[in-house]
């Protein structure tokens, strides 16, 4: 539900960008306030009830939807996420030249080539970050010796482009400069 609806289920007054009004929990009068987050309805009762307390009582209302996630999910998510942070920079190295690679080799295929849908399903999983991620973990999975060898051509490649940019940048410093 969003926090309109729950406000409006709870007697809350509207108060600037959300909501104020009694406590479900302790009753304290105005001392309840809600607003909408961008992902979830944020609560807060200023005499002082913890959120778990509000949360609870809004899914015994039936305000809100029963948790689902179980402490061992949260945390199974949580380090996944660590782990996609932890990997995504050396993902989208390999994928880089990974794309390169594929790009040349259908290049040089014939258009009947049935190794063609191989390379072209490459490219298409690159393109998106949780599809380069899961490439490059398969990847490095088969062959950690050519995945890491993928990521240092990307690195190299990354501090070629960086350097050129760098010179063109000072150049046109100077140009400006001297102009």
């Amino acid at each position: 539900m969003t926090a309109a609806t729950i406000a409006r289920e709870l007697g809350l007054k509207r108060a600037g960008s959300g909501w104020r009004g009694s406590c479900p929990v302790c009753g304290g009068t105005n001392r309840f306030e809600l607003k909408q987050g961008r992902s979830a309805v944020l609560l807060t009762c200023w005499r002082g009830c913890r959120r778990d307390d509000l949360l609870a009582e809004l899914r015994r209302r039936g305000l809100l939807p029963e948790r689902t996630w179980t402490p061992a999910k949260r945390a199974a998510w949580l380090e996944q996420r660590r782990a996609d942070a932890r990997d995504l920079p050396q993902a989208r190295l390999f994928g880089d030249i990974a794309a390169i690679l594929a790009e040349q080799v259908l290049e040089q295929l014939d258009a009947c080539d049935e190794r063609r849908g191989t390379f072209t399903r490459l490219l298409q999983s690159l393109r998106s970050e949780s599809g380069c991620l899961s490439t490059y973990r398969e990847w490095r999975r088969r062959d950690a010796r050519l995945a890491a060898a993928l990521v240092a051509a990307g690195r190299r490649r990354q501090e070629r482009l960086e350097k050129l940019i760098l010179g063109y940048l000072t150049a046109e410093a100077q140009n400006a400069t001297a102009a």
